[in-house]
């Protein structure tokens, strides 16, 4: 059940969401009910995974809280909803815990030939994960 509502500007309001309120939730648009507080009647998922610029990225966003294990197993469900195609090259970004970022990447490395995590201090995408000579581990792809 969802908790009382933040009593300051300093205090943060969590909700875990499913796919289709990923995109109003990071547009600061929130779905309220007839109290003026969240609806959460659609609220399923800590993790929100998301292919973007035609397939080429995977936006990856943590939309609640929860423990790694819970974590890694929303990104699992959610990697099994998303229609994957697999390819050369799968770029991912997005901020995550590290066991999350690890179960994407394993599942990607299975599909792609290449996956990029982003790398916002170099401006680009870092190859971590390559089966590819034409697309070496380090690379920087902009």
């Amino acid at each position: 059940m969802l908790g009382d509502l933040p009593s300051s500007a300093d205090e943060q309001l969590t909700i875990p969401v499913n796919a289709e309120l990923f995109d109003a939730l990071r547009e600061g648009i929130q779905q309220v009910d007839h109290d003026g507080r969240p609806d959460v009647s659609l609220v399923t998922e800590p993790v929100g995974l998301k292919l973007v610029d035609d397939g080429a990225t995977l936006q990856v966003t943590l939309l609640g809280k929860a423990d790694s294990a819970a974590l890694v197993a929303s990104a699992e469900r959610q990697l099994e909803q998303l229609e994957i195609r697999g390819g050369k090259l799968i770029r991912v970004s997005g901020r995550c815990p590290l066991p999350v970022a690890m179960a994407i990447a394993h599942r990607l490395a299975h599909l792609y030939g290449a996956v990029a995590i982003r790398d916002p201090k170099l401006n680009g995408y870092v190859v971590a994960i390559s089966h590819t000579p034409e697309c070496p581990v380090g690379k920087v792809i902009q």
